[in-house]
């Protein structure tokens, strides 16, 4: 077995250090035949790519300048051309001719910052080579956006008006002065041939001020009951139950209503309660036990929309007997819709469900009447005091009840 020699050679790799000054300035730019054409071919740089791999991925991304960035801007005095004394200075430019009036106007930028064409605001003003619509369009657009303005700022004005006291009381005292006018001297804010034939008071209703009042809508194809074949509204709308239904993760709205003959006698005792809302309703009603039957009839889904404009829906009555017409203020609209459930979904809600409401009327007790008597004497505290009603005297009532029923417990 023979041996072999092997050659071995030993690679030893030496960096020399060639540290040179650095140049004094910038290279000077120069002036050299390259076909630009040839230089920025797609052939040329498809070359370019096979020779050096680009890996989008890495951080050596290709951008816009073919990842030579050449900012000659940040040399100083780069601008300043014909000046020997400056180092950076471009090189100086051949005179070029005066620029004829007539080409100037084809250095204007017909689009503008978004790409949109502009308008020329030095154009002369010559219609006869526009058409008409164009022209009455701008005019109608201008006449718009002053009135917007005008309109705001009359708006803004009349918001000031209502939150500045000196103001309120102004527009109070006005009130009283237009008073003594002729009454025919006043005229409608938009027919103005139609002018005023009587005038009455018109106060608010404090009396009835403790209750909330909403309106209620139907939107859409919601109906709760159709009309009377005489086209006028069911009369049993008029005494109708909206009661709001509320779970865990839905909410309804549940309509009741009754017959015909209980509703309209519900509604004449009801429209007899003309002075006060205390319930001038006789005791041999009361112990008789008139009940009257309200019958389920569908669900709404309701959107309730509170009156953020500080009660500018009112409803208003007029009193024949004291001749002077009274509001009250809306705090809300309800919309309501047509309810669409499916059956799985029906019997999960089926125990919220309330088939009847039996409805009796009685006198409010006189705890239930000074409560509201306090509410009402935030609006007008005049007419109405507010009592506050102390309670220890309820605990003490309620002590002396549970005495003597423990008193009777022990004697039987």
């Amino acid at each position: 077995m023979s041996s072999r020699s092997q050659r071995q050679d030993y690679i030893a790799r030496i960096r020399y250090s060639n540290e040179l000054p650095p140049p004094p300035g910038p290279p000077k730019s120069l002036k050299m035949p390259v076909y630009l054409k040839a230089f920025v071919s797609s052939a040329n740089l498809s070359d370019l790519v096979r020779k050096h791999y680009v890996n989008s991925q890495t951080n050596d991304l290709v951008d816009m300048e073919l990842g030579m960035p050449l900012d000659i801007t940040a040399r100083p005095g780069i601008f300043e051309t014909g000046q020997d004394n400056s180092t950076y200075a471009l090189n100086p430019l051949p005179a070029l001719a005066d620029l004829d009036p007539k080409d100037r106007e084809l250095l204007k930028d017909l689009t503008g910052p978004d790409g949109s064409a502009t308008t020329n605001k030095f154009a002369p003003n010559v219609s006869f080579l526009r058409r008409t619509e164009y022209i009455s369009s701008e005019t109608v657009a201008s006449t718009v956006a002053n009135e917007t303005i005008e309109k705001i700022r009359r708006r803004h004005e009349l918001e000031q008006s209502k939150v500045d006291p000196e103001s309120q009381l102004r527009t109070i005292e006005v009130t009283f002065d237009r008073v003594k006018d002729d009454i025919s001297t006043l005229k409608h804010p938009r027919k103005k041939k139609i002018t005023a034939v009587e005038s009455w008071p018109f106060l608010p209703d404090t009396k009835m001020f403790d209750l909330t009042f909403l309106t209620v809508r139907l939107k859409g194809s919601a109906v709760a009951l159709p009309p009377m074949p005489n086209g006028l509204p069911d009369s049993r709308l008029n005494t109708a139950i909206f009661r709001p239904v509320e779970t865990g993760d839905d909410e309804w709205m549940s309509s009741f209503v009754t017959d015909v003959k209980s509703s309209s006698s519900l509604k004449r005792k009801l429209d007899a309660i003309t002075e006060t809302l205390d319930g001038e309703i006789n005791s041999q009603d009361e112990e008789s036990g008139d009940t009257y039957r309200f019958k389920h009839l569908k669900d709404f889904d309701m959107e309730v929309v509170p009156d953020n404009s500080k009660s500018e829906e009112v409803i208003i009555t007029y009193d024949k007997e004291h001749n002077v017409s009274k509001y009250l203020p809306v705090f809300g609209n309800i919309n309501l819709k047509r309810r669409v459930i499916n059956n799985d979904y029906k019997r999960k809600i089926e125990p919220f469900h309330i088939a009847a409401i039996d409805l009796n009327l009685r006198e409010i007790s006189a705890e239930e009447s000074i409560q509201r008597d306090s509410t009402r004497s935030e609006f007008d505290p005049v007419n109405y005091a507010a009592i506050e009603v102390e309670e220890n005297e309820n605990q003490n009532d309620d002590n002396e009840a549970e005495g003597e029923v423990d008193h009777n417990e022990e004697s039987s």
